[in-house]
């Protein structure tokens, strides 16, 4: 099945139009061990940490037949796009349909590279999921914590 992978940077889609050849989600839990008084090593409660999501691709240039529309920026302009939404720290939103995939994220590394002559651009992101923190869960009337 090919995804349709969307990147909403500030409201604006950005369409991944080339399928990627392998697409990962990590997902771990930050458990630690405490040693209790004669009883030994026992270990603690697993606090779920924010989902890596990452994949590789390419862009390709404007004569290409891969090229489409839906994404009618050129190699150069979603090279520029990305960076710029990664070095200013921008909330994104990834939107997958086909896998079940809707996560806030933010770019957390993108490598690029030029690799041929035909103008492409191959890459590879990793975004991380941009959870709450503990400040916004507050209720600014009543003080409590959210449930």
């Amino acid at each position: 099945m090919k995804p349709n992978i969307t990147l909403l940077i500030s409201g604006v889609p950005f369409v991944f139009v080339i399928p990627p050849v392998d697409y990962a989600v990590t997902t771990s839990n930050n458990v630690g061990s405490y040693n209790i008084l004669n009883k030994g090593e026992e270990k603690g409660k697993g606090v779920p940490n924010c989902r890596k999501v990452s994949w590789s691709g390419f862009f390709p240039n404007v004569n290409s037949n891969l090229y489409s529309m839906l994404n009618p920026m050129t190699p150069l302009a979603c090279k520029e796009a990305l960076l710029f939404a990664k070095d200013n720290d921008i909330k994104c939103q990834l939107i997958v349909p086909e896998w079940g995939e809707y996560l806030k994220v933010k770019i957390e590394s993108f490598d690029y590279n030029y690799s041929d002559h035909t103008g492409d651009i191959d890459y590879r992101i990793t975004l991380l999921e941009d959870r709450k923190t503990a400040s916004n869960l507050v209720d600014m009337v009543t003080g409590l914590f959210s449930r």
